[in-house]
């Protein structure tokens, strides 16, 4: 999945809101741990941010499967 950071994405800092990548995180994690016809939903996640992401940047977020077995998974998004 792709986004450009927007105005409204950005904090008092400007910079993107944290929320903002997580919530990008999360629905790559959840389109790919969906891509197998069986519902599955989150029981835990965790977030680094590694460095801050200016107001007009894209973000690339891909979903890899770590671990599967049936609808338990481990993911990871870069």
């Amino acid at each position: 999945m792709e986004m450009t950071v927007r105005s409204d994405m950005v904090n008092g800092v400007d910079v993107c809101h944290g929320g903002i990548i997580f919530t990008l995180a999360d629905t790559a994690m959840a389109l790919a741990v969906n891509s197998h016809n069986e519902r599955a939903l989150a029981a835990h996640a965790e977030i680094d941010w590694l460095s801050p992401v200016p107001l007009g940047a894209n973000l690339t977020a891909t979903a890899t499967h770590v671990v599967r077995r049936g609808r338990s998974a481990v993911n990871d998004v870069s």
